[in-house]
């Protein structure tokens, strides 16, 4: 099964499986973590596990491009958290 990363802000509730979101624009995924990180209580586990994961994804790259993609995801939910 692929990992999934689950966002609930408000009525917004999204499964997005975690493979695909290199695919998404970069303000689409900002916009993401926004949503997850404006509720830090209902996001808690997947903030809390994200990191690590993101690092994960960065381990297991099998393309340079596919690399600097996870790179920059994870730069951007570290810059979002700590907004």
């Amino acid at each position: 099964m692929a990992d999934m990363l689950h966002i609930k802000n408000g009525t917004f509730d999204a499964e997005i499986i975690l493979d695909e979101l290199p695919r998404l624009t970069l303000p689409n995924i900002r916009k993401l973590f926004r949503l997850m990180l404006e509720d830090p209580w209902e996001n808690r586990d997947t903030i809390d596990s994200l990191s690590d994961t993101l690092e994960e994804k960065i381990k297991t790259a099998k393309t340079e491009a596919t690399y600097k993609k996870w790179v920059k995801i994870k730069s951007i939910f570290e810059g979002e958290k700590n907004l």
